[in-house]
């Protein structure tokens, strides 16, 4: 994840397409390239976490977190098949199982996502601590994408979009 961030963050400084202010100083230089979590600038300057901050990532990590272990312990109760016959292999099945297998995708798609929004929230946290503002990579959930276009280019793929 670092190296995939990292190396986009240098073609931004090879175009000269980053943030105004990343530039300004060392700190705000090693500080935009060190940190997993994009952190935000305003006017050339670090721009302060709005209050409550560190409560409202701690709050959503936590629940992201419990939300996970339910998903994680209904699909080890299930073996991540709730819908099929017990040692029932889907993928000798015709159409993998389909339709009775969907709900064994959902939990692992729900289960993948609670993982990604707990390590992306992770890496806001020292961010928030330390009273800089970082963007909030989950900020529009990928469970209420509309369409493909809109899960990839305004939910999932922050990183590149901005």
């Amino acid at each position: 994840f670092f190296g995939v961030v990292a190396g986009f963050r240098w073609i931004e400084l090879m175009f000269g397409t980053g943030p105004k202010g990343f530039d300004s100083s060392l700190g705000h230089f090693v500080l935009y390239f060190a940190s997993p979590a994009e952190v935000l600038f305003e006017e050339g300057r670090l721009k302060a976490s709005k209050p409550g901050l560190v409560a409202e990532t701690c709050l959503r990590t936590a629940a992201h977190m419990l939300l996970g272990t339910c998903v994680l312990s209904l699909g080890k109760a299930t073996d991540f098949m709730p819908f099929l016959e017990p040692g029932s292999n889907p993928a000798a099945m015709p159409f993998l199982g389909f339709p009775r297998a969907l709900p064994a995708v959902y939990l692992l798609a729900i289960y993948v996502y609670c993982t990604l929004a707990t390590a992306m929230l992770m890496h806001r946290l020292p961010m928030a601590l330390l009273g800089i503002d970082t963007v909030d990579p989950m900020r529009t959930p990928l469970l209420l994408a509309t369409s493909i276009r809109d899960f990839w280019g305004k939910r999932w793929n922050l990183v590149i979009h901005r």
